[in-house]
């Protein structure tokens, strides 16, 4: 695939350039072909930037990250970009340059591996000196019935496919400037409403002063050894995947052979992405901005399975059951075994947990909620068990918790969660294994499943 696709459309006399590169050329630089990279002092760096409709989800930052100087260095990085909530229909952003400038161009990034990265708004431009001019235009207030002008139609949608990757949008006027303004608005739309997350990840806002010097791109701060090659933990197991004769007997079946991606591929595309990589008989995840989640190429009802990992400083990854072709990502149908490093992760919820749905009991021993994970650089073994009568969750050894799939408790548990507004999520006793190349480095061995009939 090429490294960038590029549009541009003229909307009256402005220029929309669009340039995308796809989730397997993304970097953190977010180097395009046909428009700029991110700027860090441009006129927007100190514009005040306002929600007029929407409101922002909790999982993203702030809307200082539009304007912060900083670009998120991983293709799924919740934190390091904004996004209006999950389920709602976009928003409205104003940003308030602090006095009227000229404006040669208005510029837009976002990131994120599927839907949520295309862009689609309408920007509006105002001086604040129109009669009857609202600089706060909410849901239901038509922009240029109060002193806004519309500048642009933007979608960078594709017309196959989910997206995925980085956009950038660059607005101009061939003529040299878009108009004397103070203010912007964004009225910014979901990219898709098949699911809840249809949002954009944005992650930059530049905006160029026509008779101010061009402002520094930004650089890229190199990630922490934990997503390098080297941070693969060895594999201090000589007999790791590979199944004794009682396993054989027993019907177990290796999911890694330990030398290739055999049995494995993508979500929703062909082949392994370059942030996977088998080395020294582990599958790993050593680049998340090249890696994305994988499948298993078939597909399993219930079972056991059992697997090892080792995850890096501050990881975050995850085990998937149940997954279908459907929506833009697994989670949006297969719930989720949570991977992470306990003691540095961000994300609330914790290693063995069912994602958003159940968790272990308090430890008596401790007064704490039960943990048994060994520390990281250490391998820890997960023990999943599906069956129509019992899931149960072990690590180390050591039961978490169980649930019965499809009860009353756990439809319950379903819809008062984020998954409730999910159409197809844990809907399907069928479905691939998955693992997540999400946050930081993941290594696994010993992937290995007994399927099991219903009874």
């Amino acid at each position: 695939m090429a490294l960038c696709l590029c549009a541009a459309t003229s909307f009256a006399e402005i220029k929309i350039v669009t340039d995308h590169n796809d989730n397997d050329h993304a970097k953190p630089g977010f180097k395009f072909a046909n428009i700029p990279s991110p700027s860090k002092n441009d006129a927007g760096s100190k514009a005040r930037i306002t929600i007029v409709a929407g409101e922002r989800d909790g999982n993203g930052a702030d809307v200082g990250a539009l304007n912060d100087g900083k670009l998120p260095t991983e293709e799924d990085q919740p934190d390091a970009n904004f996004f209006f909530n999950a389920g709602t229909p976009g928003g409205r952003l104003v940003m308030d340059l602090g006095e009227p400038i000229d404006i040669k161009q208005v510029n837009t990034y976002s990131w994120h591996p599927n839907t949520r990265g295309p862009q689609v708004y309408k920007l509006y431009a105002g001086d604040g000196a129109a009669g009857g001019f609202n600089a706060r235009p909410g849901k239901g207030i038509e922009p240029e019935s109060c002193g806004w002008k519309l500048i642009a139609a933007v979608d960078t949608r594709p017309t196959d496919g989910a997206g995925g990757g980085q956009y950038g949008v660059s607005i101009s006027d061939p003529a040299g400037s878009l108009g004397h303004y103070r203010y912007l608005l964004f009225d910014c739309s979901r990219t898709e409403s098949d699911d809840d997350n249809g949002n954009t990840f944005y992650s930059e806002i530049d905006v160029l002063d026509r008779n101010a010097a061009l402002p520094t791109q930004m650089a890229v701060t190199a990630q922490a050894s934990s997503t390098a090659s080297d941070a693969i933990p060895a594999n201090d197991d000589p007999s790791a995947n590979t199944l004794t004769d009682a396993e054989k007997a027993d019907g177990w079946q290796l999911l890694f052979n330990g030398a290739n991606f055999d049995g494995w591929h993508n979500f929703r595309r062909q082949g392994v992405r370059p942030g996977w990589v088998v080395r020294d008989g582990t599958l790993a995840c050593i680049d998340p901005h090249q890696a994305g989640d994988i499948v298993t190429s078939n597909q399993f009802d219930w079972f056991e399975l059992q697997l090892d990992y080792n995850i890096s400083h501050a990881g975050n990854s995850g085990i998937m059951y149940h997954i279908v072709d459907k929506g833009n990502a697994m989670w949006a149908t297969g719930p989720e075994f949570q991977l992470e490093d306990n003691t540095a992760a961000a994300d609330p919820i914790r290693c063995g947990w069912l994602y958003a749905l159940y968790q272990p009991p308090i430890d008596p021993a401790t007064g704490k909620i039960l943990d048994a994970t060994k520390p990281v650089g250490q391998w820890n073994h997960v023990r999943l068990l599906m069956t129509p009568q019992k899931c149960e969750h072990d690590i180390n050894g050591v039961k978490y918790f169980d649930y019965v799939l499809h009860s009353d408790d756990f439809n319950d548990r379903v819809a008062h969660s984020k998954f409730g507004r999910m159409p197809n999520f844990a809907k399907s006793d069928i479905g691939y294994i998955g693992l997540q190349g999400d946050h930081g480095s993941v290594a696994f061995r010993n992937i290995k499943i007994r399927p099991i009939k219903a009874n």
